[in-house]
């Protein structure tokens, strides 16, 4: 996953995301009841007009026993007709429309709910690396090891370094000790020498 940061970034996002998708149901939710309104609405209103064409049915069928034809009669009986013919495809289409608007969302829903099924597991997961990450600074040690080894070889690297002197040491003093003895040497040589000259 990467970086502490791009951890939480990731988290954030599937919250978003989660927020979305419940946003999309809640919309499909409010189609589907604006589309029983509007069915409850045609409902009422044919209602209305049918209990006005029955109120002159008794007219109707008078007529018909009479086999009076007026003007009249045949217009309501023509009215009546088209409007259960209206009343039906009205209420047939609304009803189609909310059976595939239902249709719709449960596919949605569906999906959604698998969708967020693993937004919140990878959620979860997410929580779980955070805190392991807080838990468990593994960066900061190998950084920590790493100068520590730096460290210990520049030591080393001193150590060696004094050492090359000491041994110089040594050897300039082994030097001078040779030159003291040569001079200790020639000068009691040169002592008896003196003697003799001065007697």
């Amino acid at each position: 996953m990467g970086s502490l940061e791009e951890i939480i970034k990731e988290r954030e996002r599937y919250k978003e995301l989660s927020f979305q998708y419940k946003k999309k149901i809640a919309q499909l939710n409010s189609l589907i009841k604006q589309l029983e309104d509007q069915i409850q609405i045609v409902q009422e209103k044919t209602r209305e007009r049918m209990t006005q064409l029955k109120a002159n049915e008794s007219r109707i069928f008078e007529a018909e026993r009479k086999e009076e034809q007026s003007d009249d009669i045949t217009i309501l009986k023509e009215e009546l007709n088209v409007l259960c013919k209206q009343t039906n495809s009205y209420v047939s289409l609304y009803q189609k429309k909310k059976e595939n608007y239902e249709k719709g969302l449960k596919i949605v829903k569906e999906a959604f709910e698998e969708r967020l099924k693993e937004i919140y597991t990878i959620g979860d997961d997410i929580d779980k690396r955070i805190k392991r990450s807080k838990s468990m600074p593994i960066i900061f040690f190998e950084e920590d090891n790493d100068k520590e080894e730096e460290e210990f070889e520049e030591i080393n690297d001193v150590e060696i370094i004094g050492e090359d002197n000491d041994q110089s040491h040594e050897e300039d003093n082994d030097q001078s000790h040779e030159e003291d003895n040569e001079k200790k040497n020639n000068t009691e040589t040169n002592q008896p020498e003196k003697t003799s000259q001065t007697k």
